[in-house]
């Protein structure tokens, strides 16, 4: 039976082949389209329907897209924070190459930031 993060991916994606997990033994650190382990994101400034739509923008789908934010936020199914805030969502490169966005290392000013 899957527990935490393993728990919300089945929750929202369905059932699907998930990669081995990390070395911790769990998706920590992974990526949030393909759960694979990554080092590399983007971060999105702005209200919370943005970070749905560049969820969307990305290849996930729009129901599971508000599912995956609300997931990341910590919040409840369909809601979201109030105002601009910054979300930093872990992708890697395979996932990003069909999108606009590029992705950078989540650590120090590489990281590529897009306001809307």
């Amino acid at each position: 039976m899957p527990v935490g993060r393993e728990a919300s991916w089945a929750l929202y994606r369905g059932p699907v082949k998930l990669p081995e997990p990390g070395m911790q033994g769990d998706y920590h650190e992974a990526c949030v389209i393909c759960m694979r382990g990554t080092d590399s994101g983007m971060a999105f400034v702005g209200p919370a329907e943005m970070v749905v739509a560049a969820l969307s923008v990305l290849g996930v789908p729009d129901d599971e897209a508000a599912l995956t934010a609300a997931a990341a936020w910590g919040t409840p199914p369909g809601t979201g924070p109030h105002g601009e805030f910054t979300t930093v969502l872990r992708v890697c490169q395979d996932c990003a190459k069909s999108s606009p966005f590029k992705v950078g290392l989540l650590v120090g000013p590489t990281l590529p930031t897009y306001r809307w």
